[in-house]
This record gives structure tokens, C-alpha cells and sequence, in this order.
């Protein structure tokens, strides 16, 4: 080959050399940006799962938090029952006094009534007797001085006969 051949291929092969060159260093700023980005994007996914990392823990706080409420309404609800059964069976044992209290009320109505009743009655019976006793206490009297005038006439005759 001529110097002239090889001069002209090695200056074509510094043409192609040059336009790869080119190609590259447009290639490689085209890659720096998206590099870049990929970065970001990496630093935000690292961030990303921190954040979920964190979120996880809060999850798995708020799950205990809320199995720990659970429990504890569970026991309160339990609580209310037995209250309200304490509560029931003193409203039935008021209830039952309350029923007592009104039966006792209603024999000692009673009874006050049967004790006026008998307070009349008896006074009506002292005026009967006091009226019984008057009358009774006058007829004996009137006996008495019958009985008093039949002697004085017996005397008075015994004294004739004697």
C-alpha cells in the first residue's frame, strides 16, 4: 500500500475514531443527567424505606395499642355485666322492700281503720252503758223507795197486828 492510501484509511479511521468520540461524549452526557436522576431516585427510595420502615413500627405500635383496648374493653364490658347483674338484683331486692314498705302501709291503714272503728264502737258502748247505768241506777231507786214504802207498810201493819 502507498503511504498516500494508508494516510487517507488512517484519516478516515480518525474520522470515524472522531464521529465515536462524539457519539460517546454525546452519549455519556446524556447518561450523566439520567445518572443523576437514578441517584435522586435511589436516595428517594433509600428515604422511602426508612419511611416505611418507620410506618411498619407505628403500625405495629397502633396493633399492640389497639389489642391492648381490645382487652381492655373486653374486661370493661365484662365489668358492666356483672355491675348491671349487681344492678338488677338490687332493683328487684328495692323493688321487693318497696312492696313490702306499701303492704305494711296498707295493713297499717287497715289497722287504724279498724282501730277508729273500735274507738267509736266503744265509745258508743260507753254511752250505752252510761245511759244503762243511769236508767238501771233509777229503777233501783224507784225499787228502793218501793221497797222502802212496802216496809214502812209491813212495819206499820206488823205494829197493828201486834
Amino acid at each position: 500500500k502507498t503511504i498516500v492510501e494508508e494516510d487517507a484509511t488512517i484519516k478516515s479511521r480518525n474520522a470515524e475514531i472522531q464521529s465515536l468520540k462524539e457519539q460517546l461524549n454525546k452519549a455519556l452526557s446524556d447518561i450523566i443527567p439520567i445518572q443523576d436522576e437514578l441517584e435522586v431516585c435511589h436516595e428517594e427510595r433509600k428515604t422511602h424505606l426508612v419511611l416505611i420502615h418507620e410506618q411498619k413500627e407505628q403500625i405495629a405500635e397502633l396493633r399492640n395499642k389497639h389489642t391492648e383496648l381490645v382487652r381492655h374493653a373486653n374486661h370493661w364490658e365484662n365489668e358492666v355485666s356483672v355491675k348491671q347483674i349487681e344492678i338488677d338484683d338490687l332493683n328487684s331486692k328495692i323493688q321487693s322492700l318497696t312492696d313490702e314498705v306499701k303492704r305494711r302501709q296498707d295493713a297499717h291503714m287497715e289497722q287504724e281503720s279498724r282501730h277508729n272503728d273500735l274507738k267509736r264502737n266503744f265509745a258508743d258502748l260507753q254511752k250505752v252503758a252510761q245511759r244503762y247505768k243511769e236508767e238501771h241506777l233509777q229503777e233501783s231507786r224507784q225499787l228502793k223507795s218501793q221497797i222502802d214504802g212496802e216496809v214502812a207498810k209491813s212495819s206499820a201493819l206488823q205494829e197493828n197486828v201486834v
